[in-house]
């Protein structure tokens, strides 16, 4: 789906066919994205703050600096879910001026 939105000659149907798994797909890429950014984040919390001698549940400054982007990591992910999930947020389809069928309209108009 990456390639056919990349390459402009594909014809338009097909990629209106591949629209729904594209959509799928980066969708599901973005959230695993930030589980894996969350839970990263919460071994970091968890093994480093141990072992320098503070303990996590204390909630040192280093602690609330990872639980701080942690929840923005979390914030995110949700916007661009939901962002992608909303009707109105969705691009319209324009015909763009250079496609093939106005090829024969402007040459007709400027002649």
């Amino acid at each position: 789906a990456f390639f056919s939105f990349l390459y402009p000659g594909i014809d338009p149907v097909y990629r209106r066919l591949i629209l729904p798994f594209h959509i799928f797909g980066g969708t599901a890429n973005i959230v695993l994205t930030g589980a894996v950014a969350i839970t990263g984040l919460t071994e970091k919390a968890l093994f480093s703050l141990k072992s320098k001698g503070a303990e996590y549940r204390d909630l040192p400054a280093p602690a609330v600096i990872i639980n701080m982007f942690g929840l923005s990591i979390v914030v995110f992910t949700v916007l661009v879910v939901w962002l992608v999930t909303k009707p109105e947020f969705r691009r319209r389809y324009i015909p763009a001026v250079n496609a093939p069928q106005y090829k024969l309209r402007r040459e007709q108009t400027t002649e």
